[in-house]
């Protein structure tokens, strides 16, 4: 039985056009799909909810070249596979640009963005195979993470950082000694009324705060459960600066100077000024939870050898 073992000049010419292959697929696609992305990128860059459609492809992008030596160590090319999972982005491509899903521009852009997606994804692993892939697995979660979320999700997140605001907010007030009668997110204390409004929730720097704790949670952190807990704890490390924020801002409009409310002070430079707090409480617990993985990992038996 006579046995052909490809030469690895062959090989490697095999592995380019395979590559070259799916780059064209990829800009093909996003060829045909330029007019739901072009949406998709000016929502992203005019409405900061919506920021994570560019950010996430980024950090993943990023993270990739980052740990690009573990990645691509195991790289294999993978035909069986990258050209089945190939064919479905590609009928998924045709089939996002083939109508109009949604009167609603969010809504419509979704197919589009996950046929991408998958299409990149199917490229991945068609290049380099499903251990490579596997090595790539935070990253190939992020480019999922940045599929457009339902205007309806947005605001019910928005309700949410309203009223952790207003909850915490009132809580601080109190500790304070000030004054307060809370309805809803009505406020009234000494010399002002104000309302949380949607707008002062506190959702824009919560979101790209949680971009801050995706991409940190993969470069300092190692295990599932310790990543979870930082990307998590954005959530409410978020509504606690905001709330101090309408805290410092009300009571100094209140008792200070009311231009401290109506000026620059709240409209343009709030944001800056107390964004340090965010880092205040999110570094201590990325160093607390690397010591904790570094007792967990002194802790775990030893594999012991022994020679008879």
């Amino acid at each position: 039985m006579n046995l052909s073992i490809m030469d690895p000049a062959d090989e490697q010419k095999s592995q380019l056009r395979a590559k070259l292959l799916a780059l064209g697929v990829c800009i093909g696609a996003i060829a045909i799909l330029r007019s739901p992305l072009r949406v998709a990128l000016s929502l992203a860059l005019h409405d900061d909810r919506y920021l994570q459609i560019i950010a996430l492809p980024l950090i993943a992008a990023y993270l990739i070249y980052w740990e690009r030596q573990d990645i691509f160590s195991k790289a294999t090319y993978s035909p069986r596979l990258g050209l089945p999972l190939f064919s479905l982005g590609a009928i998924l491509c045709l089939i996002g640009a083939s109508r109009s899903w949604s009167a609603e521009p969010v809504i419509d852009i979704v197919p589009s963005i996950i046929s991408i997606v998958t299409l990149i994804e199917a490229a991945f692993v068609f290049c380099f195979g499903i251990q490579s892939f596997k090595a790539a697995g935070y990253s190939m979660l992020c480019l999922w993470l940045a599929v457009p979320v339902p205007p309806s999700v947005i605001d019910a997140l928005t309700v949410a950082y309203q009223h952790g605001s207003a909850a915490i907010s009132l809580m601080l007030l109190e500790l304070a000694g000030v004054s307060v009668l809370r309805d809803g997110t009505s406020f009234s204390i000494p010399g002002l009324d104000f309302t949380i409004a949607p707008e002062c929730s506190g959702i824009r720097s919560g979101l790209a705060f949680l971009l801050v704790g995706i991409l940190a949670g993969r470069l300092y952190l190692r295990s599932p459960w310790a990543r979870s807990i930082l990307i998590l704890s954005t959530i409410p490390i978020a509504m606690f600066k905001n709330a101090i924020r309408i805290v410092v801002t009300t009571s100094l409009a209140a008792y200070v100077d009311r231009s401290f409310i109506d000026g620059p002070f709240h409209h343009q430079y709030g944001g800056v000024i107390f964004s340090p707090l965010d880092f205040l409480l999110f570094v201590p617990l990325l160093l607390g939870l690397r010591r904790l993985e570094k007792q967990e990992g002194s802790l775990q038996p030893s594999e012991v050898v022994l020679s008879q």
